[in-house]
């Protein structure tokens, strides 16, 4: 199979996107097949326009680039709205008929939008016109597209699955998920439920939809009744002093700050920390809340993503409400005094965690991918959608 991934994001070994699909082109390579990866980097205008107009660049220089190569391929997977135009077009070009096109999700774009343009409303900083005439209005009609043109969809949760299959986007065997999973190493860690809890983790980008509003104010509050609670932000790709700064002065001292971690260094941390804390407005399917629940820890999070897909309240998780930071903090405090609730979330969480093991993740995507482009038996999506139920993997 000779095979390109196209992602709208970097490549850079720290952000979730880049280091599922370079795993997934290395398999495919060790299987013996062909596997490029282009990213917006790849092309000078986009590089030069930034990331804000990707939405309008990147498809284009896309088509481009490959109306320029007389290389067939086989299958060409598109993160999210990179594919739309090549989709559109591709029945024009005698080349690209047999070409399968996937168009994949790694967080579907209108759900995000939603909760950004709400967390933004809650802190008085409405998003621009300009904004949401792109990245709602425009991205909800390219997407569109791209999903209508594609041999098949993927997605991390069934809560997309639904969203895309009720507003007529994908439905039937054109739609599907894929796994992220979690390293073995985190696996291997043992858990001390016995000792004293003192410190909380979040690992995250630092930025609104992770709920970094909520989580600081939630610290601020336990950090007052707990003088040992410390808190660590690892992954934020944000200085230290950039996170620092939103903390009340007299608890920075106690605000651990790693922008960049490798895998050894997260392992550490999470040998660490004795409570997983994640009030995220939006995921596809979080890599750190997977590691956090290989790891053994307890967790406490929002409904979002794939976290209801694979966790149960009360049982493997405490779920609170997105965008308030009382539940937040009462679920926490929950978890520092209660050992026996420590131990049954983290044992839980680590049982619910086996399916999402990194090597049967990554074998699932991988024969995903091969049995697509084997089978015929479901046609090209190019006209309305069957209706039908939400699938579950």
């Amino acid at each position: 199979m000779n095979a390109l991934f196209v992602i709208h994001t970097p490549k850079d070994p720290q952000t979730a996107v880049f280091k599922v699909i370079s795993e997934q082109a290395d398999a495919l390579r060790a299987r013996g097949h062909s596997v490029g990866v282009l990213a917006p980097e790849d092309f000078a205008i986009a590089r030069w326009a930034g990331p804000r107009f990707n939405p309008l660049l990147l498809p284009v220089v896309v088509v481009f680039r490959l109306i320029g190569t007389r290389e067939r391929l086989d299958l060409i997977k598109f993160h999210s709205y990179s594919g739309w135009l090549f989709a559109l077009l591709r029945s024009m070009f005698p080349n690209w008929r047999k070409t399968k096109v996937v168009t994949e999700f790694h967080g579907l774009e209108p759900i995000y939008i939603r909760a950004l343009r709400d967390e933004m409303g809650r802190c008085d900083r409405p998003l621009s016109w300009r904004y949401l005439l792109i990245n709602s209005w425009f991205m909800d009609q390219i997407l569109r597209t791209a999903c209508r043109y594609s041999d098949r969809v993927l997605c991390l949760n069934t809560g997309e699955i639904q969203w895309m299959t009720e507003n007529e986007w994908a439905g039937g065997c054109n739609i599907e998920l894929f796994r992220n999973g979690a390293a073995p190493e985190f696996f291997e860690l043992a858990r001390d439920y016995d000792r004293q809890p003192a410190t909380l983790l979040f690992v995250g980008q630092w930025d609104l939809r992770k709920g970094i509003h909520y989580l600081v104010n939630s610290f601020t509050e336990l950090a007052g009744q707990h003088p040992k609670l410390r808190l660590i932000c690892a992954g934020t790709l944000r200085d230290a002093m950039t996170v620092l700064d939103d903390f009340p002065a007299d608890i920075r001292s106690r605000v651990i700050v790693r922008s960049r971690v490798n895998r050894e260094e997260l392992i550490e941390l999470h040998s660490m920390a004795d409570v997983f804390v994640f009030p995220t407005l939006f995921e596809g399917s979080s890599l750190a809340l997977l590691e956090a629940m290989a790891s053994g820890m307890p967790i406490v999070t929002t409904q979002v993503g794939s976290a209801p897909d694979i966790l149960s309240d009360e049982q493997s998780v405490l779920f609170v409400p997105t965008a308030e930071e009382k539940p937040l903090t009462a679920a926490i405090q929950r978890l520092l005094n209660d050992r026996e609730m420590r131990s049954s979330l983290g044992t839980n969480a680590r049982s619910a965690a086996q399916d999402y093991r990194s090597a049967a993740a990554l074998a699932h995507n991988v024969s995903q991918l091969e049995g697509l482009v084997r089978d015929d038996c479901c046609p090209q999506f190019v006209h309305e959608p069957a209706s039908v139920a939400p699938v579950r993997n």
